[in-house]
């Protein structure tokens, strides 16, 4: 025999009145009619959480699996470093002033 647990709870007069008198109608006890609706949410709520369970599940691998596609495809190439040569001198005064340079005149390129 399987062990039992009793349940109490808390429900409005008219609630259980009502639902008392649909069990009367129905002849059957308020302990199998309310065997029977947990029953029937568990039936009913069951494919539901398994679904919710693999959506999240596939969720979670396909989050990894893009991160490590992602790992895979970059490429660490190393910043090219420049030497800097000062400033650049200005021929024309209307020019802007250049505060940074790349190393390079505009010859170079």
């Amino acid at each position: 025999m399987k062990p039992h647990n009793l349940i109490n709870f808390i429900v409005s007069k008219d609630l259980i009145e009502t639902f008392d008198s649909i069990c009367s109608f129905n002849n059957q006890t308020r302990t199998s009619a309310l065997i029977k609706l947990m029953r029937d949410y568990i039936n009913e709520q069951s494919p539901i959480i398994r679904h919710q369970i693999e959506s999240t599940q596939n969720f979670k691998n396909d989050l990894s699996n893009f991160k490590q596609q992602k790992l895979q495809t970059e490429t660490y190439s190393k910043p090219k470093h420049t030497k800097f040569n000062g400033y650049k001198l200005r021929s024309n005064l209307n020019d802007p002033i250049s505060f940074f340079s790349d190393g390079f005149s505009e010859e170079d390129q």
